[in-house]
């Protein structure tokens, strides 16, 4: 704190309002420590004589600050170059001598500040005595030399640049478990570290020489962990001579694989971005699956063991990505593969084997040295199109005369690629996944554009799976991220005494609605921070998004769902081949996965418990009160409340949570949950996932999309399926007279009770009463005037183009009932494993699986509705309206305001339970702007909307998605108008 002004500042102020031009812009955290701190700590430990022993308050300014404010305006010489905070303080009025202003009287001329140069030439004097103490492998008589030493370099010297940078990756390494195993081995191994410019890094006998112009000190010690595995375990790997052609191959793979894992660890533990690290994609994807699999296990492994599995996957994944790769001194300047040169590593190792040589000392017994990339210098591979090859900077001794010159970064180059330069500094690719270009962006990495669509299935399945594989990876590290700055933010508030944070917008939601919500924010505002560093637009979720796993078809086409303006990096158009039909739902996934990626959409993983008001709108109006997961020191896991204040919530997750057996008083809620632990009961969507068995008795219910797609499912796999809905009191009224008869009239003809010259009237009379059945099944019982309304029946809601051929099969096999009761598995004889289901008309059934698809339910806990509906009721709820270009609202419905600062956007605005916080007037014209996009006219049914549009309206969907008010179609067309 500020104990005593000098009089050129300003009383009323105390913030560092203007960086100086050495500070480092883009952060406001300290990157580098300057020389007179440990680098062990953020503690001050050897103050400069300008520092006060006694405190760590500044107690007078110096003359530098401005008059305006107490904030730094122009950063004296003492300030780390690299920091963007003030790591030494001014000089103390006692220590101003004749130059300090008098605190009564006018300021007084300062002295003279000292020169850059000199400022330079005292760091690296500082450095000199500090490297020695805190570097592990630091060659002797090693010296730092200032930035303006001109001439080249001395072997063992380095310049302060690169000192602090060798400083800072010390220090960054010591703070995780793998960093600090890789400085423990390169201690013990008496290894040397370099930092020689213009040779790359590599690891070679006892050196490791580090590259000085990588891009940061994760980046440079992510490298150091890798290399030091490679010294480390040079006596283990295969020796070139005596070991055969494929033991030598694998395990010079399997090493390289090994060392790539432990930077990869590295960025994990620090929680810095590694996306750039070679192998960065599949290593992560192979890791979270092993994760998820040893948790599902019973029981489950500890921790430690689920990690040690999980990244032994994720290596085994990288000794597969680095066969494939192509090495850098195989592309020629055009990113081609020069003639005669390895293809891959594969070829690479099999070739030095084959040359008989005999071997030069090196880590993990190559040829030459080992090497690791430069963010300059990245040849093409098989990583994702920002990443770099592991091997692409330092070349072989024998190489360095013949390999031709590189591009300052290179295209990626997965295996397949044909890569062709383009006038405009891009790269034109046709590959396993199709045709893409490379766009290269202002930082000098590439973005892949696919402006075609895939030309076979085969390269749709390719392209699925990339997008997939590199998107999932960057996403668990931008949670990572997301999840280390909100912590730290609330750390930083509970230090003030402040029971939650502070954020500008919570979204609620992190699949595809969010994705396209957020994405369709303003870039500025989705990369605001707040003043604790966490991100100003936050979505909060508890898991992603569903459609990847759901390995099935969508009732809509790619094409339906492809709209412009919906934030969407490519559209589900752009996954799937022309004319394939109904879009596979982990092309959706592709697609909103890649978006979220792309965007670097901030998620936090929590559960939401409540959304309230808060009476006094201080700190902010609304207050979200989540559960996240913790773990505790003793490495089990628990849950915390938090708390955020924010002015604005978007609600851009599902409408609610599945409907149940257990919600809808059929069961008790104990025993569903026994059933679906034992398998017995499956949600709908889930068992999309599953692989049926020939033969196996499945009853599904529901009368839904997603109940047909579940019965086309088990149909598919020969499964022996029962399909029943449940029917409405108007239905049962007409439905029981009908059966009765039905009934009546097969016993008859069974007991012969039916004259041979009647039993065709009787024969007609069933199929009578079967046309009558069907009809009530999928249209209802009739109105007043005898009309039906298309599709209102129980069964009606599956009744859509998709699913023709399913509700055709089984037309005459689908039944009116509801399940009442759901026994005990049977364990013994013929019908073990089964249970038995009782049906409301008195029947029964014997079942494998019960698949219940009844949708989802806004107004049960956890739903949209059930959220909001205090605020609702409290503040009404608003129709949103699209505007046109002069900013007047339109008939179009794109969303539902709740209160001042609430916004209900997607399917979670479809419920028709938000009329009963509307007036009259918006629920009116809720109502008929649902209609219109439930059936892509103003229509109320099928039948209507199909003479509308033959009379020459526009649909606003297809006609795959008419009377589903939910569907992905349905919103598609709003979130770029929000």
């Amino acid at each position: 704190q500020v104990t005593a002004r000098p009089p050129h500042l300003d009383d009323e102020t105390t913030q560092v309002t203007a960086r100086p031009p050495h500070l480092d812009d883009e952060t406001t955290q300290v990157t580098a420590r300057p020389p007179h701190l440990d680098d062990e700590t953020t503690q001050v430990t050897a103050r400069p004589p300008h520092l006060d022993d006694e405190t760590t308050q500044v107690t007078a300014r110096p003359p530098h600050l401005d008059d305006e404010t107490t904030q730094v305006t122009a950063r004296p010489p003492h300030l780390d170059g690299e920091t963007t905070q003030v790591t030494a303080r001014p000089l103390r009025p006692d220590e101003m001598s004749s130059t300090t202003p008098q605190l009564a009287d006018g300021p007084t001329t300062p002295r003279r500040a000292p020169t850059p140069e000199e400022i330079n030439v005292h760091q690296a004097n500082r450095l000199n005595t500090l490297l020695p103490g805190n570097v592990p492998g630091l060659p002797a008589h090693t010296s730092v030399v200032p930035d303006s030493h001109t001439g080249p370099l001395h072997p063992n010297q380095m310049t302060v640049s690169q000192a602090r940078r060798l400083m800072r990756t010390i220090s960054a390494m010591r703070r995780t478990e793998t960093g600090r195993a890789a400085l423990a081995a390169i201690e013990s191994g008496s290894v040397q570290v370099t930092m020689t410019p213009g040779i790359g890094s590599f690891s070679q006998g006892q050196r490791i020489n580090l590259d000085p112009n990588l891009p940061d000190h994760h980046f440079t010690a992510g490298i150091l962990a890798h290399e030091a595995h490679h010294a480390a375990t040079q006596a283990t790997t295969p020796a070139r001579q005596g070991s055969s052609r494929d033991d030598y191959v694998n395990g010079m793979l399997r090493n390289e694989a090994e060392s790539q894992a432990r930077a990869l660890e590295y960025h994990r533990e620090s929680g810095s971005d590694g996306s750039r690290q070679f192998g960065h994609a599949s290593y992560h994807a192979a890791y979270d699956a092993e994760i998820a699999a040893q948790r599902a296990r019973t029981p489950a492994p500890s921790p430690a063991e689920a990690h040690r599995l999980a990244v032994e996957a994720g290596t085994r994944a990288l000794q597969s990505e680095f066969g494939n790769a192509v090495p850098s001194t195989s592309i020629d300047e055009t990113g081609g593969i020069r003639p005669g040169a390895p293809q891959n590593y594969l070829e690479h190792y099999g070739q030095d084997h084959d040359a008989g040589n005999p071997r030069t000392p090196t880590t993990g017994g190559t040829a030459g040295p080992t090497t690791h990339p430069t963010a300059d210098q990245a040849a093409p591979s098989t990583t994702r199109h920002d990443q770099t090859d592991p091997h692409a900077v330092s070349r072989r001794p024998e190489d360095t005369e013949t390999a031709a010159p590189r591009p300052e970064i290179a295209p990626p180059q997965r295996p397949g690629d044909r890569v062709t330069p383009r006038r405009d500094g891009g790269y034109d690719v046709d590959g396993p996944d199709g045709r893409s270009r490379l766009v290269q962006r202002e930082d000098g990495t590439f973005e892949r554009q696919y402006n075609e669509r895939p030309r076979t299935p085969e390269e749709a399945d390719a392209r699925i799976r990339l997008t997939l594989q590199e998107s999932r990876a960057q996403i668990a590290e931008q949670e990572t991220r997301t999840r280390g700055s909100v912590d730290a933010a609330f750390e930083q508030a509970q230090s003030r005494g402040q029971d939650g944070i502070v954020v500008g917008k919570i979204i609620l939601g992190a699949g595809g609605t969010a994705v396209q919500n957020y994405a369709t924010h303003d870039p500025a505002r989705r990369n605001a921070r707040t003043t604790d560093g966490a991100p100003d637009v936050l979505a909060i979720a508890q898991g992603g998004d569903p459609w990847p796993a759901r390995q099935g078809l969508i009732g809509q086409t790619a094409e339906a769902l492809s709209k412009p303006g919906n934030g969407l990096v490519h559209q589900p158009d752009q996954f799937m081949p022309q004319g394939a039909g109904f879009a596979r739902t982990d092309a959706i996934g592709a697609s909103i996965a890649e978006t979220r990626a792309r965007t670097q959409m901030p998620v936090y993983p929590a559960r939401i418990s409540s959304v309230e008001a808060v009476p006094n709108g201080q700190p902010a109006r609304y207050r979200v009160v989540v559960e996240t997961q913790i773990r505790n020191p003793d490495g089990s896991t628990g849950t915390q409340r938090r708390t955020f204040f924010t002015n604005e919530v978007d609600v851009a997750m599902g409408p609610g949570p599945d409907r149940t057996l257990a919600r809808d008083r059929v069961i008790a809620p104990e025993r569903e949950s026994q059933l679906v632990s034992t398998g017995h009961i499956v949600r709908g969507d889930g068992f999309l996932s599953t692989t049926p068995r020939a033969g196996e008795r499945i009853l599904v219910t529901g009368g839904g999309a997603t109940a047909a797609w579940d019965t086309a499912h088990a149909r598919a796999h020969g499964a022996e399926v029962d399909w029943i809905a449940r029917p409405g009191t108007d239905e049962l009224a007409i439905l029981r007279p009908m059966t009765d008869a039905r009934k009546r009239l097969l016993g008859q003809l069974e007991r012969g009770e039916i004259a041979p010259e009647h039993q065709a009237d009787a024969q007609r009379r069933l199929q009578e009463i079967d046309s009558q059945l069907e009809e009530l099944a999928l249209h209802g019982a009739p109105r007043a005037d005898g009309t039906r309304m298309q599709n209102a029946g129980p069964f009606g809601p599956s009744n859509l183009p998709r699913n023709a051929a399913t509700v055709e099969a089984t037309r005459g096999q689908r039944s009116l009932k509801s399940i009442t009761a759901i026994g005990e598995p049977i364990t013994t004889g013929p019908n073990a494993g089964m249970v038995q289901v009782n049906f409301s008309d008195g029947s029964t059934g014997l079942y494998n699986r019960v698949v219940t698809a009844h949708g989802q339910d806004a107004t049960a806990r956890g739903g949209a509705e059930h959220l909001l509906r205090d605020i609702a009721s409290d503040q009404g709820v608003r129709p949103i309206r699209a505007r046109d270009e002069h900013g007047r609202e339109t008939s179009d419905l794109i969303g539902l305001q709740v209160g001042d600062g609430i916004r209900v956007v997607g399917p979670a605005a479809s419920a028709n339970k938000w009329r009963d916080h509307m007036s009259a007037d918006d629920g009116e014209y809720f109502g008929n702007a649902m209609n219109e996009r439930a059936h892509g006219t103003g229509s109320r049914s099928r039948t209507e909307a199909e003479a509308a549009i033959a009379s020459g309206q526009q649909p606003r969907v297809s006609s795959d998605s008419w009377g589903v008010p939910i569907g992905l179609e349905t919103w598609a067309d709003s979130y770029g108008k929000l």
